[in-house]
């Protein structure tokens, strides 16, 4: 899968929050059906994802669903069209593993925007960064591995999970503090440093989900109900 396009969409920003309620599932669906793949589009709502059943209903596989800001007052999440639909084999190895690919991909950007001096922007992404590895981490903490352990004995328990998430999310905020401060104090070489850091974090905390978390689930739950939990975890 590409991730490019869809970092690339952030600037692209459709405010729903002018848009009647009841039409606004509507209309999303237009502007996604005009989507090439791997391309996204920011979506401003004022209230929780109020058009993600439709988009659940009418393109199951077909779109990734990034939350960016979490209100209240405003809501911001970036809907994109997937280059690929997502099989009915090996789904939450394919869904959760894209978000964690989507992260890495924002990791660089911040590191890189630190390097060329635009620190409000590295700012800005790093705090979508976060948003979206808490996101991650509720997905896996609260629907994942419970579902897992449901089903047969796991190797990766509630606690190791919390542990590493934590340790990342640490890792993230002092990333981001500096993008904050920019040039008050950070400088590109700390920021290099941390971006090493929570990469090489990102990296094997992703292959151990994989063997251990994903792919056993997969294996596990048959095709609807891998469905239903990739539902759920676009609603966290």
């Amino acid at each position: 899968m590409r991730y490019r396009s869809p970092i690339r969409s952030l600037e692209l920003e459709v405010d729903l929050r002018w848009i009647d309620p009841e039409r606004r599932s509507e209309g999303l669906l237009q502007m996604f059906g005009a989507l090439a793949r791997g391309e996204g589009l920011v979506l401003v709502e004022d209230r929780p994802w109020s058009v993600l059943p439709a988009m659940q209903a009418h393109h199951p596989g077909e779109f990734d669903w990034y939350p960016l800001e979490e209100g209240p007052p405003v809501w911001r999440v970036l809907v994109a069209r997937r280059w690929t639909r997502i099989s009915s084999l090996h789904r939450m190895l394919e869904f959760m593993s894209s978000d964690h690919r989507r992260m890495e991909l924002m990791l660089i950007h911040i590191r890189d925007l630190a390097e060329r001096g635009s620190w409000l922007e590295a700012a800005r992404l790093a705090g979508y960064l976060e948003i979206g590895m808490k996101r991650h981490a509720r997905m896996e903490e609260r629907v994942v591995l419970p579902t897992l352990m449901a089903r047969s004995p796991c190797e990766v328990s509630l606690a190791e999970l919390k542990a590493e998430h934590s340790r990342m999310l640490l890792t993230l905020e002092q990333l981001r503090t500096m993008a904050v401060e920019g040039e008050e104090g950070a400088t590109e070489a700390e920021v290099r440093r941390l971006s090493r850091t929570l990469m090489r974090r990102f990296f094997d905390h992703e292959r151990k989900e994989e063997r251990l978390l994903y792919g056993p689930t997969d294996l596990l739950l048959g095709t609807d109900e891998t469905g239903q939990l990739v539902h759920r975890c676009q609603e966290i």
